[in-house]
Protein backbone atom coordinates (compact mmCIF):
# COMPACT_ATOMS: atom_id res chain seq x y z
CA UNK A 1 0.00 0.00 0.00
CA UNK A 2 1.09 3.75 -0.60
CA UNK A 3 0.74 4.50 2.95
CA UNK A 4 3.41 1.35 3.90
CA UNK A 5 0.59 -0.51 5.83
CA UNK A 6 0.78 -3.97 4.64
CA UNK A 7 -2.47 -5.48 3.10
CA UNK A 8 -3.04 -9.05 4.46
CA UNK A 9 -6.25 -11.67 3.37
CA UNK A 10 -7.01 -13.73 5.98
CA UNK A 11 -7.87 -17.24 5.15
CA UNK A 12 -11.15 -18.26 6.87
CA UNK A 13 -9.36 -20.57 9.33
CA UNK A 14 -7.37 -17.38 10.36
CA UNK A 15 -9.86 -14.41 10.45
CA UNK A 16 -11.27 -15.14 13.57
CA UNK A 17 -7.96 -15.60 15.35
CA UNK A 18 -6.27 -12.59 13.83
CA UNK A 19 -8.78 -9.96 14.31
CA UNK A 20 -9.76 -11.42 18.26
CA UNK A 21 -13.36 -12.74 17.32
CA UNK A 22 -11.52 -15.89 18.85
CA UNK A 23 -8.28 -16.80 21.14
CA UNK A 24 -6.72 -19.83 19.01
CA UNK A 25 -5.98 -22.66 21.68
CA UNK A 26 -8.90 -21.68 24.02
CA UNK A 27 -10.15 -24.81 25.76
CA UNK A 28 -8.08 -26.96 24.15
CA UNK A 29 -6.28 -30.04 26.55
CA UNK A 30 -2.67 -29.34 25.77
CA UNK A 31 -1.91 -25.63 25.10
CA UNK A 32 1.66 -26.06 24.48
CA UNK A 33 0.81 -27.83 20.74
CA UNK A 34 -0.09 -24.62 19.86
CA UNK A 35 1.49 -21.98 21.34
CA UNK A 36 3.24 -20.67 18.77
CA UNK A 37 0.19 -20.17 16.27
CA UNK A 38 -1.62 -18.89 19.72
CA UNK A 39 1.34 -15.95 19.99
CA UNK A 40 1.79 -15.38 16.18
CA UNK A 41 -1.97 -14.21 16.25
CA UNK A 42 -1.71 -11.88 19.13
CA UNK A 43 1.12 -10.11 17.60
CA UNK A 44 -0.77 -10.02 14.17
CA UNK A 45 -4.10 -8.76 16.02
CA UNK A 46 -1.71 -6.05 18.12
CA UNK A 47 -0.43 -5.06 14.33
CA UNK A 48 -3.89 -4.44 12.73
CA UNK A 49 -5.09 -2.39 15.61
CA UNK A 50 -1.88 -0.72 15.39
CA UNK A 51 -3.08 0.14 11.91
CA UNK A 52 0.26 -1.88 10.61
CA UNK A 53 -1.80 -4.12 8.61
CA UNK A 54 -4.95 -3.82 7.27
CA UNK A 55 -7.20 -7.23 7.31
CA UNK A 56 -9.04 -8.39 4.11
CA UNK A 57 -11.28 -11.18 3.74
CA UNK A 58 -12.79 -12.77 0.59
CA UNK A 59 -16.61 -12.05 0.04
CA UNK A 60 -16.93 -15.98 0.34
CA UNK A 61 -16.23 -16.37 3.69
CA UNK A 62 -19.85 -14.70 4.22
CA UNK A 63 -21.55 -16.21 1.69
CA UNK A 64 -20.96 -19.80 0.69
CA UNK A 65 -18.89 -20.66 3.97
CA UNK A 66 -22.20 -18.92 5.72
CA UNK A 67 -24.29 -21.21 4.45
CA UNK A 68 -24.61 -24.14 7.22
CA UNK A 69 -23.54 -27.29 5.72
CA UNK A 70 -26.44 -28.87 5.72
CA UNK A 71 -28.70 -26.46 3.71
CA UNK A 72 -25.49 -25.81 1.34
CA UNK A 73 -26.95 -28.07 -1.06
CA UNK A 74 -30.73 -26.98 -1.23
CA UNK A 75 -29.83 -23.27 -1.33
CA UNK A 76 -26.74 -23.59 -3.74
CA UNK A 77 -29.30 -25.73 -5.99
CA UNK A 78 -31.62 -22.90 -6.47
CA UNK A 79 -31.90 -21.52 -10.10
CA UNK A 80 -30.65 -17.77 -10.20
CA UNK A 81 -33.42 -15.31 -9.65
CA UNK A 82 -34.33 -13.61 -13.05
CA UNK A 83 -36.52 -11.11 -14.71
CA UNK A 84 -37.33 -9.55 -18.21
CA UNK A 85 -38.25 -6.39 -19.59
CA UNK A 86 -39.81 -5.61 -22.90
CA UNK A 87 -40.06 -2.35 -24.52
CA UNK A 88 -41.02 -1.04 -27.96
CA UNK A 89 -38.08 0.82 -29.51
CA UNK A 90 -39.71 1.34 -33.35
CA UNK A 91 -42.89 -0.18 -35.16
CA UNK A 92 -40.72 -2.76 -36.24
CA UNK A 93 -38.26 -3.29 -33.20
CA UNK A 94 -39.07 -4.61 -29.76
CA UNK A 95 -35.95 -4.44 -26.93
CA UNK A 96 -35.93 -7.22 -24.34
CA UNK A 97 -33.62 -7.09 -21.60
CA UNK A 98 -33.05 -10.12 -18.93
CA UNK A 99 -31.52 -9.28 -15.39
CA UNK A 100 -30.24 -12.52 -13.33
CA UNK A 101 -30.19 -12.26 -9.74
CA UNK A 102 -28.68 -14.18 -6.67
CA UNK A 103 -30.32 -17.17 -6.02
CA UNK A 104 -29.77 -16.58 -2.07
CA UNK A 105 -29.66 -13.72 -0.15
CA UNK A 106 -27.42 -14.81 3.13
CA UNK A 107 -27.70 -13.98 6.57
CA UNK A 108 -24.84 -14.23 8.44
CA UNK A 109 -25.23 -16.54 11.77
CA UNK A 110 -23.78 -15.20 14.45
CA UNK A 111 -20.45 -16.23 14.46
CA UNK A 112 -19.65 -14.55 10.87
CA UNK A 113 -21.65 -11.92 12.29
CA UNK A 114 -19.28 -11.29 14.79
CA UNK A 115 -16.05 -11.10 12.22
CA UNK A 116 -17.97 -8.70 10.17
CA UNK A 117 -18.43 -6.35 13.50
CA UNK A 118 -15.16 -6.74 13.77
CA UNK A 119 -14.03 -6.57 10.82
CA UNK A 120 -16.06 -3.06 10.19
CA UNK A 121 -14.42 -1.89 13.35
CA UNK A 122 -10.77 -2.31 12.47
CA UNK A 123 -11.16 -0.45 9.06
CA UNK A 124 -11.31 -4.30 7.27
CA UNK A 125 -12.44 -5.23 3.52
CA UNK A 126 -14.12 -7.06 2.72
CA UNK A 127 -12.66 -8.22 -1.07
CA UNK A 128 -15.69 -8.59 -3.86
CA UNK A 129 -16.51 -12.08 -5.64
CA UNK A 130 -18.71 -11.72 -8.71
CA UNK A 131 -20.49 -15.19 -10.38
CA UNK A 132 -24.02 -14.66 -11.91
CA UNK A 133 -26.50 -16.28 -9.37
CA UNK A 134 -24.21 -17.16 -6.62
CA UNK A 135 -25.20 -16.56 -3.32
CA UNK A 136 -25.20 -12.66 -2.11
CA UNK A 137 -24.91 -11.24 1.64
CA UNK A 138 -25.81 -7.36 1.98
CA UNK A 139 -24.30 -6.92 5.11
CA UNK A 140 -20.74 -7.41 3.59
CA UNK A 141 -21.17 -4.80 0.88
CA UNK A 142 -20.46 -1.88 3.01
CA UNK A 143 -16.90 -3.46 3.68
CA UNK A 144 -16.13 -3.40 -0.32
CA UNK A 145 -13.16 -1.64 -1.42
CA UNK A 146 -13.88 2.18 -2.56
CA UNK A 147 -13.55 1.94 -6.01
CA UNK A 148 -13.48 5.35 -8.05
CA UNK A 149 -16.69 7.14 -9.18
CA UNK A 150 -15.84 6.09 -12.90
CA UNK A 151 -15.75 2.20 -12.05
CA UNK A 152 -13.04 1.84 -13.91
CA UNK A 153 -10.91 0.16 -11.13
CA UNK A 154 -14.48 -2.23 -10.07
CA UNK A 155 -14.24 -3.74 -13.66
CA UNK A 156 -10.00 -3.48 -13.92
CA UNK A 157 -10.48 -5.80 -10.61
CA UNK A 158 -13.01 -8.54 -11.85
CA UNK A 159 -11.35 -8.39 -15.39
CA UNK A 160 -8.12 -9.55 -13.48
CA UNK A 161 -10.63 -11.73 -10.63
CA UNK A 162 -12.07 -13.79 -13.74
CA UNK A 163 -8.64 -14.17 -15.50
CA UNK A 164 -6.86 -15.86 -12.24
CA UNK A 165 -10.18 -17.93 -12.01
CA UNK A 166 -10.07 -18.93 -15.35
CA UNK A 167 -6.27 -19.80 -15.09
CA UNK A 168 -7.36 -21.89 -12.02
CA UNK A 169 -9.50 -23.67 -13.72
CA UNK A 170 -8.35 -23.97 -17.20
CA UNK A 171 -4.42 -24.49 -15.93
CA UNK A 172 -4.58 -25.83 -12.61
CA UNK A 173 -7.58 -27.94 -13.14
CA UNK A 174 -9.71 -26.14 -9.74
CA UNK A 175 -12.07 -24.09 -8.93
CA UNK A 176 -15.87 -24.30 -9.97
CA UNK A 177 -15.28 -26.24 -13.13
CA UNK A 178 -13.43 -28.81 -10.75
CA UNK A 179 -16.22 -29.28 -8.91
CA UNK A 180 -19.09 -28.60 -11.56
CA UNK A 181 -16.62 -32.08 -12.94
CA UNK A 182 -17.31 -33.61 -9.65
CA UNK A 183 -20.54 -33.28 -9.35
CA UNK A 184 -21.84 -34.27 -13.18
CA UNK A 185 -19.77 -37.86 -12.90
CA UNK A 186 -21.94 -38.44 -9.56
CA UNK A 187 -25.08 -37.82 -11.89
CA UNK A 188 -24.45 -39.22 -14.57
CA UNK A 189 -22.88 -42.79 -13.05
CA UNK A 190 -26.16 -43.02 -10.90
CA UNK A 191 -29.40 -43.68 -12.30
CA UNK A 192 -31.36 -40.67 -12.90
CA UNK A 193 -35.20 -40.32 -11.85
CA UNK A 194 -37.75 -41.39 -14.58
CA UNK A 195 -39.55 -37.82 -14.43
CA UNK A 196 -35.85 -35.89 -15.18
CA UNK A 197 -34.30 -38.71 -17.44
CA UNK A 198 -34.57 -37.00 -20.91
CA UNK A 199 -32.23 -36.08 -23.48
CA UNK A 200 -32.61 -32.20 -22.28
CA UNK A 201 -31.93 -32.85 -18.89
CA UNK A 202 -28.55 -34.98 -19.33
CA UNK A 203 -27.93 -32.23 -21.58
CA UNK A 204 -28.22 -29.47 -19.22
CA UNK A 205 -26.07 -31.59 -16.49
CA UNK A 206 -23.40 -32.31 -19.30
CA UNK A 207 -23.71 -28.40 -20.09
CA UNK A 208 -22.66 -27.97 -16.59
CA UNK A 209 -25.68 -25.75 -15.33
CA UNK A 210 -24.64 -24.81 -11.32
CA UNK A 211 -28.05 -25.21 -9.72
CA UNK A 212 -28.62 -28.56 -11.26
CA UNK A 213 -25.15 -29.89 -10.39
CA UNK A 214 -25.60 -28.33 -6.89
CA UNK A 215 -29.27 -30.35 -6.52
CA UNK A 216 -29.18 -33.08 -8.18
CA UNK A 217 -25.74 -35.05 -7.18
CA UNK A 218 -25.76 -37.80 -4.82
CA UNK A 219 -22.82 -36.97 -2.77
CA UNK A 220 -23.18 -35.88 0.91
CA UNK A 221 -23.16 -32.89 2.75
CA UNK A 222 -19.83 -33.55 4.41
CA UNK A 223 -18.37 -33.77 0.71
CA UNK A 224 -20.46 -30.74 -0.80
CA UNK A 225 -18.79 -28.26 1.82
CA UNK A 226 -15.16 -29.46 0.85
CA UNK A 227 -16.18 -28.88 -2.11
CA UNK A 228 -17.70 -25.70 -1.19
CA UNK A 229 -14.22 -24.84 0.57
CA UNK A 230 -12.29 -25.23 -2.44
CA UNK A 231 -14.30 -23.11 -4.41
CA UNK A 232 -13.95 -20.44 -1.68
CA UNK A 233 -10.17 -20.70 -1.47
CA UNK A 234 -10.12 -20.12 -5.91
CA UNK A 235 -11.96 -17.08 -5.15
CA UNK A 236 -10.34 -15.55 -2.35
CA UNK A 237 -7.10 -16.58 -4.38
CA UNK A 238 -8.43 -14.72 -7.51
CA UNK A 239 -9.55 -11.50 -5.54
CA UNK A 240 -6.29 -11.37 -3.81
CA UNK A 241 -4.36 -11.23 -7.18
CA UNK A 242 -6.70 -8.96 -8.51
CA UNK A 243 -6.86 -6.39 -5.85
CA UNK A 244 -2.88 -6.63 -5.46
CA UNK A 245 -2.68 -7.21 -1.68
CA UNK A 246 0.97 -8.38 -0.16
CA UNK A 247 0.38 -11.50 1.50
CA UNK A 248 -2.14 -14.49 2.12
CA UNK A 249 -2.14 -16.18 5.31
CA UNK A 250 -3.75 -19.15 6.05
CA UNK A 251 -3.37 -22.64 8.67
CA UNK A 252 -4.90 -24.48 4.95
CA UNK A 253 -1.58 -26.01 2.43
CA UNK A 254 -5.19 -27.97 1.05
CA UNK A 255 -4.06 -30.90 3.49
CA UNK A 256 -7.90 -31.84 2.94
CA UNK A 257 -8.78 -31.18 -0.93
CA UNK A 258 -5.40 -32.76 -1.56
CA UNK A 259 -3.55 -32.10 -5.28
CA UNK A 260 -6.99 -30.22 -6.40
CA UNK A 261 -7.18 -27.59 -3.97
CA UNK A 262 -5.20 -24.48 -4.86
CA UNK A 263 -3.36 -23.72 -1.96
CA UNK A 264 -1.19 -26.95 -2.61
CA UNK A 265 1.86 -26.68 -2.84
CA UNK A 266 2.14 -28.36 -6.28
CA UNK A 267 -0.84 -25.39 -7.59
CA UNK A 268 0.68 -22.79 -5.78
CA UNK A 269 3.90 -23.47 -7.98
CA UNK A 270 1.97 -23.46 -10.59
CA UNK A 271 0.20 -19.90 -10.23
CA UNK A 272 3.21 -18.08 -8.81
CA UNK A 273 4.71 -18.76 -12.20
CA UNK A 274 1.96 -16.57 -13.86
CA UNK A 275 0.84 -14.78 -10.81
CA UNK A 276 3.55 -13.65 -8.35
CA UNK A 277 1.81 -14.21 -4.61
CA UNK A 278 3.10 -14.61 -1.28
CA UNK A 279 1.33 -17.43 1.26
CA UNK A 280 2.33 -17.32 4.88
CA UNK A 281 1.00 -19.63 7.86
CA UNK A 282 0.65 -16.87 10.73
CA UNK A 283 3.83 -17.51 12.41
CA UNK A 284 5.33 -17.38 9.23
CA UNK A 285 3.71 -13.75 8.75
CA UNK A 286 5.38 -12.49 11.97
CA UNK A 287 8.56 -13.57 10.89
CA UNK A 288 8.16 -12.25 7.49
CA UNK A 289 7.70 -8.81 9.32
CA UNK A 290 9.84 -9.37 11.94
CA UNK A 291 7.58 -8.93 15.15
Amino acid sequence: MNDGRLKVTFDSNTIEYAIGVKTYGEGTTDPSCCRGLATAFTKLRQAIEEGRIVPHASEGYFTVEAILKKCRKKAMGKPARSSSHVSVVSGREVKLSMVFGPAVYVELPPQFDAVYKRLKELGGIVLPVNRLGWPVCKTVQELYPKFNADRQEFDAYNQKSDEVSRFIEDEIGGGLKFVKEQFKKDILSNPIPLHRDNPMYRELVRDGATNILFSDNNLSDKKIAKHIAEISDCDMVSSHIAFGNDVLCTLDRSKGQGTSGILHADNLSKLEKKYPIRVCSPVELVQLCDW
